[in-house]
């Protein structure tokens, strides 16, 4: 099925995966650096957007480690606390 190119953003170009011309085929991903270069000559619009994905997965990253380690906390807590329980019964 042919996209129409009116839909195809520099963006989605940059994330799209490319079949390898090699023995093995497969795909070829562009590296993090590539996307930005390819970006900064393609559309300084679509860098802006690429920049803040990647702000996002950060952002999203440490939120997923901060709420990690509530739960540890919360866990060795309530383990001490049993276990203090146990004692005294």
């Amino acid at each position: 099925m042919q996209k129409d190119p009116s839909e195809i953003t520099h963006l989605k170009q940059a994330y799209s995966p490319e079949v390898r011309d090699s023995e093995f085929g497969g795909y070829d991903y562009m590296e993090e650096d590539e996307i930005a270069y390819f970006l900064a000559d393609s559309c300084p619009h679509c860098l802006h957007a690429h920049e803040l994905i990647q702000l996002r997965k950060k952002a999203r990253r440490r939120l997923g480690n901060a709420k990690a380690a509530i739960s540890r906390r919360a866990k060795e807590l309530l383990d001490k606390h049993n276990t203090a329980a146990d004692k005294a019964a």
